[in-house]
């Protein structure tokens, strides 16, 4: 019984560091400065339109980012005549999801500047979807309340 709790305590702190190690990495991507963020990015009264994530990480993302911001899916980018608007609706929170076999699928997150049509990449990814979100809606409020 001993070994077993041991055995769930090591595992449990080496997913602890793993997830750390992701989230920070996730982090250091996310920038202005680093161009993988628009300099203008939320200004007054705009909204951040963000691509249906569904479930947990919908629930992630709101609990991180405290900007105004609308779920919306593609077809309703393409159909709704309200998002057209540009000025109010300028960036979209997207991802393009991918899938391994024998990893699982992961979300590649990207910022879309709807005016100038420009995308803003980090280049990372990882399986552990959760974290990488969490450290880009974390990010995006930091951004947001800043000058930037």
């Amino acid at each position: 019984m001993k070994r077993l709790l041991v055995l769930v305590v090591v595992t449990t702190l080496l997913v602890s560091c793993g997830n750390t190690k992701i989230y920070n990495e996730a982090v250091s991507k996310i920038s202005v400065a680093q161009g993988t963020v628009p300099a203008s990015f939320i200004k007054d009264n705009q909204v951040l339109l963000v691509k249906n994530l569904g479930g947990e990480l919908a629930q992630i993302f709101t609990k991180y980012y405290k900007g105004k911001h609308e779920f919306v899916s593609t077809k309703e980018l393409e159909t709704n005549d309200k998002y057209k608007d540009v000025s109010t609706y300028a960036y979209l929170f997207d991802f393009k999801e991918s899938k391994m076999p024998e990893y699982g699928s992961f979300k590649d997150f990207f910022m879309l500047d709807r005016k100038e049509n420009k995308v803003y990449r980090t280049g990372f990814s990882s399986t552990n979807n959760q974290m990488v979100l969490k450290a880009h809606a974390k990010k995006l409020e930091e951004i947001r309340k800043s000058d930037n």
